[in-house]
This record gives structure tokens, C-alpha cells and sequence, in this order.
């Protein structure tokens, strides 16, 4: 994140990387590490974030039997760091995110959780709508579930629970 501080779009580029991460946790794309990460040299020497590439949910492979990942075992790939660093997907709370964007510069995480949570059912309605019709229904479920179960903790409620 401290590389994006001299980036020719420092404030988008924070705030790219940020969403980044909350999207990552909302799908449980365990395999967003830096290496994921991209930016483009610009003449004269400056440099920009570039589009992100490379996401998947491990939604359909967390749960409880053989050949998949227990739900207190995902992990994200690269911790979110506030006071402390976050990796389980299970662990991370809405009061996290706001540690997160105050050390990038963006303040209150509040607006950000409220705003992507609030864009999910129309996301994943239009993602629906384009999978074509012999997509996997049960894999579709599967990331469609946990994305829903995972934006209803962004509230900044209280009500704070892994589901």
C-alpha cells in the first residue's frame, strides 16, 4: 500500500487497492497476494495501479468435510493490517476495514462497507444474468451464498459474528 503513496494517482490507486481487498473478502479469493498486484510505468518515470486480473472465490471449496477448507481455516492471502493483522476470512470484522483505510489515507471505512455491501444484490443479480445457462448452479450458489453472507457483516452494527 505504502508504494501506491507516489503513484501519478495516489488517492485512486489507495482507494482501488482498498475495494480490491474488501472484494477479495467478500468473494474469499484466498489467492489475492501482492504478486496480483500490478502497476504501469508512465513516461517520465511515474507509475499507476493497473486493472486488477487473476480473482477467484474459493466459496465453493469452504465448508466442513473432506476436500474442502474449513471455514476457520481461509485465509486471505496477504493480511489486513490496522492494529493488529487479519487473515481469516472468518475473523475479519467491518471494525477492521476501518483500521485498514486510515493507514491508507482514506479515513472512515464506514461509507466504503456501506456502499460495496449495498452494490452486492445488484451485482450478483447482473453476474446471474449473464452466466450462461449451462453455468454449475451450485458453484454460482456457492459464491453468490458466501459474497450475501459476507456483506451482511460489513454493517457497522455490532452485530459483528462470523456466520
Amino acid at each position: 500500500l505504502r508504494v501506491l503513496d507516489a503513484s501519478s494517482n495516489a488517492a485512486a490507486d489507495k482507494l482501488a487497492f482498498v475495494k480490491a481487498q474488501l472484494v477479495f473478502w467478500l468473494l474469499a479469493a484466498t489467492d489475492g497476494h501482492a504478486k496480483n498486484f500490478s502497476i504501469f510505468l508512465e513516461r517520465g518515470g511515474g507509475y499507476r495501479l493497473t486493472p486488477f486480473y487473476d480473482v477467484l472465490s474459493a466459496w465453493p471449496v469452504i465448508g466442513h468435510g473432506a476436500s474442502l477448507i474449513a471455514p476457520q481455516k481461509a485465509r486471505l492471502a496477504m493480511a489486513l493490517r490496522s492494529k493488529s493483522a487479519h487473515w481469516g476470512i472468518a475473523d475479519i470484522q467491518a471494525r477492521h476495514w476501518d483500521g485498514v483505510a486510515k493507514l491508507a489515507g482514506l479515513g472512515d471505512a464506514r461509507a466504503l462497507c456501506d456502499e460495496l455491501a449495498a452494490q452486492v444484490p445488484t451485482v450478483l443479480r447482473d453476474v446471474e444474468a449473464q452466466l450462461p445457462a449451462d453455468f454449475p448452479a451450485p458453484l454460482a450458489s456457492a459464491v453468490f451464498d458466501g459474497m450475501r453472507n459476507t456483506a451482511r457483516r460489513l454493517a457497522h452494527t455490532g452485530s459483528e459474528q462470523a456466520p
